[in-house]
This record gives C-alpha cells, structure tokens and sequence, in this order.
C-alpha cells in the first residue's frame, strides 16, 4: 500500500494533484491522509518514548502510525515554506521521534518496513535551494527508516509555472513510473 501525507491546506493543492497524477498510474491501494483536517499534537520533548515504547499523545496520529504498519511506499507531498515542509507535515514527521527513540535509544527494530520514500514538494522561488531544509528531514527519515529507494521530486518556480506542469517534475515523476510498474 502507498500512504500519502499530505502538507497542503489547500484543497486545490497543486502538489498533491502532482502526487496525485504519480499514483492514479501505479494501479496499487492507496490512502491519503491530509494534516490539516487532522488533529494532531506537536511533539514537545516529554521523553515519554525515551522511557516507554510509543507515545503518549493520544490524538489522529494513532491512524497515521496504523497506516505505516501496512505500508511500503510512504510519499510526503508537501509545499515547501520558508524552506521547510508545512506546519502540520512537520507535525507529523516530528511525531516519528518515537521511531527514533525505538531504535537508536532502546535498541529494537521497528514493527514496519518502508521501502520506498518519496518526497514530492513544491516552491514558489526558481533557486533549488529553497528545498534543502526539505532535503535534510528526507535524508533523516529515509535512515530512520531505513528505506531501500528513495526520491525526491520538486516543482520550483510555481508562482510562474503549476506544480502540475513543472516540465521537470513531470520527467521525475515517469520515470519513477517506470520502475514502479510492473
């Protein structure tokens, strides 16, 4: 399965009709959970999941960590702000302390394997240095993860050109495509 996080708060978001274009082709099962319409907590450095397997936020995270047990391919779609992923995407990855405190505090290995990471993101500026914030938490989560494949597809320049007619984005996307597809 394919679990999509989606940073955008617009409804209309033109990276998630880019993520969308990408996964509609793959002809797998997909969920979509858009982090505005969710209430989730920010992680505030209790250190409960240094002491203790999980969390003790009980809020909407639970279904996002439900849904990475089934998945292989987690996709973050996201546009990027100041250099980062949105608020309430960074709210969600921040909650992924838990994963990182279940293996590199207690030692254990995490009950779910991802494959496959895929970032698709978007910014309104032309300089590719608008994604780098973006890049470090991808490289972050694909070693917390420990993913075998990982991509990072961006759209720059959106304030000229839609994310969904980002001539580069688009070539990323097919390709990815292809080896995706069986």
């Amino acid at each position: 399965m394919i679990l999509i996080l989606n940073g955008s708060p617009n409804k209309g978001s033109m990276t998630l009709a880019l993520t969308e274009n990408f996964v509609k082709h793959l002809h797998k099962e997909f969920e979509i959970f858009h982090c505005y319409d969710l209430h989730i907590q920010s992680c505030n450095d209790c250190k409960f999941c240094d002491h203790k397997l999980g969390c003790n936020k009980v809020d909407d995270m639970e279904e996002i960590y439900q849904a990475l047990r089934k998945t292989d391919t987690l996709i973050l779609s996201s546009p990027i702000y100041f250099g980062a992923f949105s608020n309430e995407l960074l709210k969600v990855i921040n909650r992924f302390q838990r994963y990182f405190a279940e293996r590199f505090v207690h030692h254990k290995k995490l009950d779910f394997h991802i494959n496959r990471l895929i970032v698709v993101t978007s910014a309104g500026s032309k300089s590719d240095n608008m994604f780098d914030g973006a890049r470090l938490t991808f490289d972050i989560l694909a070693n917390l993860f420990q993913v075998k494949e990982k991509h990072f597809i961006t759209a720059s320049d959106t304030d000229h050109i839609p994310a969904i007619d980002n001539k580069e984005a688009l070539k990323q996307i097919e390709e990815l495509k292809k080896k995706m597809v069986p």
